[in-house]
């Protein structure tokens, strides 16, 4: 799973969104993942930019 957003610009209201989607995380892997695999995150900052957010999202389909 792939996740894009704007830490850098809104970190006070992003944090506590990446922090529940983390417990989600540690919980759906604590308990055998989705059919048996554990799910991975990776996470990326567009730093608010629609230019890097295009960019991101090509490097994490093509390299991820």
């Amino acid at each position: 799973m792939a996740e894009i957003n704007s830490y850098k610009v809104v970190l006070a209201f992003l944090m506590p969104y990446k922090n529940g989607w983390n417990l989600a995380l540690d919980q759906i892997n604590a308990a055998s993942g989705i059919n048996g695999n554990k799910l991975k995150v990776v996470s990326r900052d567009d730093n608010g930019n629609p230019g890097d957010t295009v960019r991101v999202a090509q490097e994490l389909v093509t390299r991820e």
